[in-house]
């Protein structure tokens, strides 16, 4: 993996942690790391195994793929998550008038 990469993921990573409300030494706990190592895969400098990425993507409820994902990916994805339980409990009228919307762009 690439300086780049690793930091591509060490900023995901950190992303996630935050958006769930939780320390590098919480997340670190629940994983059997170190907040210290985690703290280093966050800033791009620390290598770590598949194992504890994979531990990381389920402590962060997500599927491993997405510590993977390029800024756009992962911020439309982040619209998809907020915007599909809203758009589930929506009435017709209001589904109707965000397609309508939708198909004037």
């Amino acid at each position: 993996m690439t300086a780049r990469q690793r930091k591509q993921i060490g900023a995901r990573i950190q992303q996630l942690r935050r958006m769930h409300g939780m320390t590098q030494d919480a997340l670190g706990e629940s994983i059997g790391i170190s907040g210290k190592y985690l703290s280093s895969i966050e800033r791009g400098l620390g290598n770590c195994s598949l194992d504890v990425l994979l531990a990381i993507a389920a402590s962060l409820d997500i599927e491993a793929y997405q510590l993977f994902l390029s800024p756009r990916v992962r911020q439309t994805d982040a619209l998809h998550k907020a915007l599909d339980p809203m758009l589930a409990h929506a009435d017709p009228q209001m589904l109707q008038a965000i397609l309508t919307l939708l198909e004037r762009r």
